[in-house]
């Protein structure tokens, strides 16, 4: 499945956060990991998703505002896999 990289600069509480990420879960999508700099109003957040169209959807029917969407490539160190799955 593609990733994506949404970034987010607009204040997101934690307690938003988590709730969001609960009622994602139930529904269906793949959000993998979070990246958050409170005092910074910085987010990231790696997602799944067949295209960058489903992703800005999703985002909107949620009313979670981004910054932008990037499709990005994994190359996941901790498991000793170096191989690049690339969305494209």
């Amino acid at each position: 499945m593609p990733h994506y990289m949404v970034t987010h600069s607009k204040h997101i509480s934690e307690q938003f956060l988590k709730e969001t990420a609960k009622a994602l879960t139930d529904a269906g999508y793949v959000c993998n990991n979070i990246y958050c700099d409170f005092e910074d109003n910085k987010y990231f957040s790696d997602w799944e998703a067949d295209s960058k169209e489903e992703m800005q959807k999703i985002l909107k029917q949620l009313e979670i505002s981004f910054d932008d969407i990037y499709p990005v490539r994994v190359i996941e160190i901790a498991k000793d896999d170096f191989d690049i799955y690339s969305p494209l």
